[in-house]
């Protein structure tokens, strides 16, 4: 589901700061039991987001902007506004994805980013650009790549392994559109899910 509206400087600024709100509120009771599953292989229990979140800066987000082929997000005329709950295993193991793609200092931000360490996905496109952003978007922010070879390299440090995505416990491809609530886990593995 999208939403469409337009907001002020103002109202972009107290939209952010509820975001924050929430987003340490909801990370401090996280639930322990996570009980959804993913192709038979559980989902990733997150609870361990308990690190500090490392912000990213303007510059940080620019050059991620840039090398990801994005645009900075015009937070003043937001188009749509979804969110999408994503995990990453690397050989069983969950990794923590962190604060990236915003800087809330300045209101810079990548048109696809996260708030805090829960591995929600806030993506977003203005009137100006109505492409919404995709997983293989926010891995270009994240990590500076979203081809199978890339992942291989960025997580494991090895030229092939297996990559494997799931939206909703079916295949997914990290280019698919994406809506509202989606649960998307990417597994990046030395050998292949059994």
């Amino acid at each position: 589901m999208t939403e469409r509206r337009t907001r002020t400087p103002l109202a972009a600024t107290a939209f952010l700061v509820a975001c924050l709100v929430v987003a340490v509120a909801n990370n401090g009771s996280a639930d322990d039991s996570m009980s959804h599953a993913a192709m038979g292989h559980g989902m990733p229990d997150m609870s361990a987001n308990s690190e500090e979140i490392d912000p990213t800066t303007k510059e940080q987000v620019l050059e991620q902007i840039e090398r990801a082929g994005l645009y900075v997000l015009d937070v003043d005329n937001i188009d749509v506004h979804i969110h999408v709950q994503f995990y990453v295993q690397v050989n069983g193991v969950d990794q923590v994805i962190p604060q990236t793609g915003v800087d809330f200092d300045t209101l810079t931000a990548a048109p696809i980013h996260t708030h805090d360490l829960t591995g929600i996905l806030h993506i977003e496109n203005d009137t100006k650009n109505p492409d919404v952003p995709t997983v293989a978007d926010f891995l270009e922010v994240w990590v500076g790549t979203s081809t199978e070879r890339g992942l291989c390299s960025a997580f494991l440090g090895k030229d092939s392994c297996y990559v494997a995505a799931y939206r909703n416990g079916q295949v997914f491809a990290l280019d698919d559109p994406l809506r509202d609530v989606d649960t998307v886990v990417l597994y990046v593995n030395d050998n292949a899910l059994i």
